[in-house]
């Protein structure tokens, strides 16, 4: 199983073995220029054009959650590969607002959506030009939305690039790489 984006703004899930898309997804708005799958293969986040970030269940054919705080275009968002701990998930963005924000979510604790009735996945698809059904996105207020749990302005230039390992962060501009080291006395784990 793999996945993959495109300038159509389409998330893709893919089963290569069988030759067949799982399921698609559109994205709220714009194409879709990042995406990252949680350590577990459960969630996979996706950003874009539409300054969101936008979490989904590709098993239950759904989106769990959209999380706001860039002010431009998300290019690049990875899973942290070491932060496990009771089911919550933390993943890091940056943007062309030169912004890292570091995200922390848990599908129990997620606030509810604005809007008291449940989005429905599945029950709203078009046919996109390559003839797949694509799940149309839910209405902002239909879904819970997520703030970071910290953000900050790490570059003078929009940021492309983002690089996580256990010991490091790498974050790249078009004019500058910067390497983040990761506290070593704290090691996330169940």
């Amino acid at each position: 199983i793999f996945a993959t984006i495109d300038e159509d703004g389409v998330l893709r899930v893919i089963d290569y073995k069988q030759e067949k898309i799982i399921v698609s997804f559109k994205s709220f708005y714009g194409s879709l220029l990042c995406l990252s799958w949680s350590p577990d293969g459960k969630y996979i986040v996706t950003g874009g054009q539409d300054d969101l970030i936008t979490i989904y269940n590709w098993q239950e054919e759904k989106v769990v959650a959209r999380c706001v705080g860039h002010e431009s275009w998300v290019t690049s968002i990875k899973f942290d590969p070491i932060f496990n701990v009771n089911e919550i998930y933390r993943f890091v963005s940056v943007g062309q607002d030169t912004q890292l924000c570091i995200w922390d979510f848990s599908v129990e604790n997620i606030p509810p959506p604005l809007l008291k009735t449940q989005y429905s996945s599945g029950k709203l698809e078009m046919k996109n030009r390559y003839g797949d059904d694509v799940i149309l996105p839910p209405k902002k207020d239909e879904v819970p939305t997520l703030q970071p749990v910290s953000t900050a302005a790490i570059h003078s230039y929009p940021i492309f690039g983002l690089v996580i390992t256990n010991d490091y962060l790498m974050t790249c501009s078009n004019f500058d790489v910067k390497l983040w080291s990761r506290p070593c006395s704290r090691r996330f784990s169940n």
